[in-house]
């Protein structure tokens, strides 16, 4: 990572309130308070020497999101994330510390509760139903399992501790004694109702928001208030200091992937207990700051940044921010991964395949445009059913035995194509287009009487109906279904299988079809001239050397999900 990580803000001009294990809060004036969210990374209450750089920005940027998207819900405190237009000219000189990371907000008397919400069973919820079968004495259905949906979310607040103490969880009526009976039923009713908001919107999204936080507070005019940050994942710890009181506040949100989501086991989950094993790993005394090692900072700034990464089918793929201090969460994580290997897949197999000769060959004689559309017609279909078919898999098998399964075909079909390029002749491309040429002259003897003219002598008239017919003709047939067949089991369609398992599934989709797009339009425009020069051992070769990488790629991933 080329960012420098920002362990800690130094604003001289504004008056420092506290400094948490995530947060810096400054107060801006006497109405409103600045947020800075730093890259520092504290595990088992102990902040690490090293932070992540950028982890700051990106957690402000996801509350922004929520801020906004929740707005019409409810009420929140937020008055405005982007940097110019918050900030005078007078602290301009402070945005390499602030531009990002910081958000303006409304001063507020924050209720002494955190507005707990649980949609799943799970954590000490879920010890606690093992034993009494009740969540915050809250009786539950029996039978229920570890990780289930909840009939109903349930609201379970608990009371905030100070620095160094535990919250301890309540039973909602126990809320009424300490803000008053209208002030609990109005943040129950709010914290449901966000909830219940923000859960549909993730879930049509991939991702599962198991549990959350909300903090809220009180304005001047006795307004209940949505403060503090907003579903984030459970990797940002702060301190918020309002009216000499000063609480600790962690692990906002529970996310899982609905992409690998069972009832009955723990869930993969997005935060960072994978820091808190290595510590424990290597035995760390809980006590003193350490420095992490630089692949472990580079993990987990993936992982911040691409907090959906196992989910990546279907994920969270908005724009977040206000005017023009806008990122895009589409850009953080496996696009462009998804998209180039795929592309690279079909280019290193398609070139001087049979279906590059089919093309080739029947745009010798035919509209080269017709037999673009043909050939990309049947390779779309075959490649979006291809796709497809890898992208349900892991919701048939776990992680583990899908990244594994995908090992073994890109292995199995590496070696293969690696044996072929390594037996194969230079003159192989020119013999495999002469094959090509003989299955399609005795394919136009049994059809030449109903082609003839038709297609190749008379210009079509410039109506719909006739564009249709022209698209419909039996050479546009004879070549989708010779592409079709050729490309059934293909060793294209194998990989575009395993990538969908692992990848993106509409960015393989895509890489896919713009590779078959680009070999087709090689193959309609100059295949001939290509066959004769080209040498598809080398070809071949290449593609057997990426498979074999991609195939160990997915390997380490099966390990790492296994782990």
């Amino acid at each position: 990572m080329s960012e420098v990580a920002v362990l800690e803000s130094n604003c001289p001009d504004l008056t420092l309130i506290s400094r948490g294990k995530v947060r810096d809060i400054y107060e801006f004036d006497e109405n409103s308070l600045l947020f800075v969210a730093s890259d520092r990374l504290s595990a088992f209450d102990v902040i690490m020497k090293n932070g992540i750089p950028g982890k700051g920005k990106i957690l402000t940027q996801l509350s922004l999101f929520w801020f906004d998207f929740l707005k019409d819900t409810v009420k929140t405190h937020v008055i405005g994330g982007n940097f110019n237009e918050i900030m005078s000219p007078k602290f301009r000189q402070y945005a390499s510390q602030l531009d990002g990371r910081s958000m303006l907000v409304k001063k507020l008397k924050i209720l002494p509760v955190e507005a707990i919400v649980r949609g799943y069973i799970a954590g000490s919820g879920w010890e606690e139903y093992k034993k009494k079968g009740t969540i915050c004495d809250i009786k539950l259905p029996s039978g229920l399992q570890l990780c289930e949906k909840l009939p109903e979310p349930l609201f379970t607040p608990s009371t905030k501790a100070e620095i160094g103490d535990h919250d301890m969880n309540i039973h909602p009526d126990k809320l009424k004694e300490t803000i008053g009976v209208e002030m609990a039923a109005k943040v129950e009713e709010l914290a449901i109702k966000i909830y219940k908001k923000a859960a549909e919107y993730a879930l049509s999204k991939g991702i599962i928001i198991a549990d959350t936080k909300f903090e809220f507070g009180v304005d001047e005019n006795g307004e209940v208030v949505l403060a503090d940050e907003v579903l984030t994942p459970g990797i940002s710890n702060h301190v918020l200091k309002e009216n000499f009181m000063t609480h600790q506040i962690t692990d906002s949100s529970r996310f899982w992937p609905l992409d690998s989501y069972t009832v009955g086991q723990n869930q993969q989950s997005f935060d960072k207990q994978f820091v808190r094993d290595y510590l424990s790993s290597i035995n760390f005394d809980k006590t003193n700051a350490i420095e992490l090692p630089q692949e472990m900072i580079v993990q987990v700034g993936f992982f911040i940044a691409n907090f959906r990464a196992t989910c990546q089918p279907q994920r969270m793929n908005y724009t977040i921010g206000f005017g023009e201090n806008k990122i895009n969460t589409a850009s953080f994580g496996g696009d462009a991964q998804a998209l180039i290997m795929s592309l690279v897949v079909i280019l290193v197999s398609e070139i001087g395949d049979k279906t590059f000769f089919i093309a080739a060959v029947m745009a010798m004689t035919n509209p080269r445009l017709l037999i673009f559309a043909a050939a990309m017609s049947a390779l779309g279909v075959m490649t979006v059913l291809s796709a497809y078919l890898g992208h349900v898999v892991p919701n048939l098998i776990s992680k583990e035995y899908t990244q594994l399964l995908a090992s073994v075909l890109f292995f199995v079909f590496g070696l293969k194509m690696l044996k072929e390029g390594y037996e194969m002749k230079d003159k192989d491309a020119q013999e495999e287009l002469e094959e090509v040429e003989q299955e399609l002259l005795a394919n136009n003897k049994e059809d030449d009487e109903m082609e003839k003219g038709e297609i190749t002598k008379k210009e079509p008239e410039q109506s719909w109906m006739n564009l249709l017919h022209y698209f419909l003709s039996p050479v546009f047939v004879q070549t989708f279904i010779l592409t079709f067949l050729a490309e059934w089991g293909d060793r294209s369609q194998i990989a575009t299988i395993a990538l969908a398992g692992t990848e993106d599934f509409l960015w393989v989709t895509l890489g896919s079809l713009v590779g078959h797009s680009v070999c087709t339009a090689i193959a309609v425009i100059a295949g001939r001239m290509i066959a004769s020069r080209i040498s598809v051992r080398t070809v071949t070769i290449l593609g057997a050397v990426l498979f074999l990488i991609f195939g160990m790629v997915s390997l380490s991933q099966s390990v790492a999900f296994k782990n």
